[in-house]
């Protein structure tokens, strides 16, 4: 009875309202605007310097330094071949070395799905950075074992675009550019994670089988850690005055983070894994499966609201917004209505904390407005070559550059003033290209893509778009997994791409 009305009457009855709001005057108003706002931005001078950019990437893709990598990605995977085989050629008549032959015939990206779980499933109390630095590490050489057993290069560097190996490069130099270089360095190693992760995920998704069980590894995490952020909330959790302000949230309970640090890190997970898994149920094959995975992502959507992150609600809300106007712009006005209906049944403390968005009155966002102030007049000093990896090198620099109402921080509260203090012009130029220009190739590949890598690049761009609010109004990537989770969405994505341009 469920999945007969799921499945067969209400998408008739979203068919039928999708159409009645097509041809009401408020579509045909918000349409014309659209379409000037479109035009004027492709006649603009920031569109014509993007084609000229797409025109440089395109040479550099074809230039002999991108050959010279291709080369060395081709040797890296050969040589880790022949130590596999050294290693385990002694063994070949053992069970043992039966066993590990017979590894590199399985599909690899359980392995990197189930590293994933484990990565996210470990509270914040027993979380060593190291791990992830190990876990990395292994999952790299596992890709290389993996294309080595099936004879192909793991990944090309056009896959991976010209920004990426960009940005790495602009993480690597702002460890020389650190007054503290075991700060910096220690920072480094945790990119180094962030970058191998992505980078192994590209080499390891080789076909939409590999991509689907990659995607239900994030779901599991994202749906078992939402399970334990309710029960925190039914143990208990205590409010902390270092992550609201009591005044002006009379009332909140205490707010949940599951297994990361605090709230706003759990809000970002949430943000960042909530559109692919919502793909991975939706494309399920039986439709009881399908039906009862769909019903859980119910409780993700719980947990976001137990975290009170006011930043990580609006990401949510720009996430579904980009998600439902790529699929089909027809349900957006059905969204807005959802959202109108469910004010009047929240929770007196979700009301509130939404009423204090962008309220000076609210010491958390005066206190901002203090550091992104001092950031830059840093960035005014220092914005050419950075300041250098890490807290380590940005504290003793902002006491210099501090107000008295906000005398010390441990990050600029902002990602992108973050990366541009800390990288220089090369790092904040490269990141964004990086970022827009991995939206912008997942938009156009979704043209020529099929049913399932159409939905997954939907997904990944609604969960880029919803996370870069959360980046204007914190710093993401100060906690480690947060980074990881950027990352490895950012290598769904190239994956994707590269699966629908091999399909064209």
């Amino acid at each position: 009875m469920i999945t007969w009305f799921l499945y067969d009457i209400l998408p008739q009855w979203l068919r039928k309202l999708g159409l009645l709001a097509r041809q009401s005057w408020c579509f045909g108003s918000l349409a014309g605007l659209w379409s000037r706002v479109s035009r004027l931005v492709r006649e603009s001078f920031c569109a014509r310097l993007w084609q000229g950019s797409e025109t440089l990437r395109t040479g550099a893709r074809q230039s002999l330094l991108c050959s010279w990598a291709d080369a060395v990605i081709r040797w890296l995977t050969d040589f880790a071949g022949k130590c596999l085989g050294w290693i385990v050629s002694p063994l070949c008549s053992s069970r043992i070395g039966t066993a590990l032959c017979r590894i590199p015939r399985y599909n690899f990206a359980w392995f990197y799905g189930g590293a994933f779980l484990l990565c996210y499933l470990c509270p914040d109390n027993l979380w060593r950075n190291p791990y992830g630095l190990a876990l990395s590490v292994l999952l790299f050489g596992g890709m290389l074992l993996d294309a080595w057993s099936q004879d192909r290069v793991p990944f090309r560097v056009r896959d991976l675009g010209l920004w990426l190996p960009a940005f790495m490069l602009a993480a690597t130099l702002g460890v020389f550019t650190a007054a503290y270089r075991g700060e910096a360095l220690r920072v480094f190693s945790i990119y180094l994670t962030a970058f191998l992760l992505c980078i192994s995920l590209v080499g390891t998704v080789t076909n939409r089988g590999r991509l689907m069980s990659v995607l239900g590894f994030v779901y599991l995490a994202l749906v078992l850690t939402a399970c334990y952020a309710i029960v925190q909330r039914f143990l208990g959790v205590e409010t902390s005055a270092s992550l609201t302000d009591l005044k002006t949230n009379a009332g909140m309970p205490g707010r949940v983070y599951s297994t990361l640090e605090n709230p706003n890190n759990y809000a970002e997970f949430i943000v960042l894994t909530f559109p692919v898994s919502l793909v991975f149920c939706a494309n399920i094959v039986d439709r009881r499966w399908k039906t009862l995975a769909c019903a859980t992502l119910v409780i993700p959507v719980i947990a976001l609201l137990m975290t009170y992150s006011r930043s990580g609600w609006v990401s949510f809300a720009i996430a579904a917004v980009v998600f439902l106007a790529l699929w089909d712009k027809r349900l957006l006005p059905l969204l807005v209505l959802a959202a109108v209906a469910a004010l009047p049944v929240l929770p007196d403390s979700i009301f509130n904390r939404l009423l204090n968005i962008g309220s000076t009155a609210d010491s958390s966002n005066a206190y901002r407005l203090y550091i992104w102030s001092s950031a830059l007049h840093m960035i005014r000093d220092y914005g050419l070559v950075g300041i250098g990896l890490g807290p380590g090198n940005f504290i003793p620099m902002y006491a210099l550059y501090s107000y008295p109402a906000a005398r010390t921080a441990y990050h600029s509260h902002m990602l992108y003033l973050e990366v541009w203090l800390e990288m220089g012009l090369l790092g904040i130029v490269s990141f964004l290209m990086f970022y827009l220009g991995l939206m912008r190739r997942a938009i156009r590949a979704r043209a020529h893509a099929d049913s399932l890598l159409r939905w997954v690049l939907i997904a990944c761009v609604s969960s880029l778009a919803g996370v870069s609010f959360l980046g204007a109004a914190e710093y993401i990537w100060f906690y480690p997994r947060v980074l990881f989770a950027f990352f490895i969405l950012a290598g769904v994505t190239l994956a994707a791409v590269k699966l629908a341009e091999e399909s064209k």
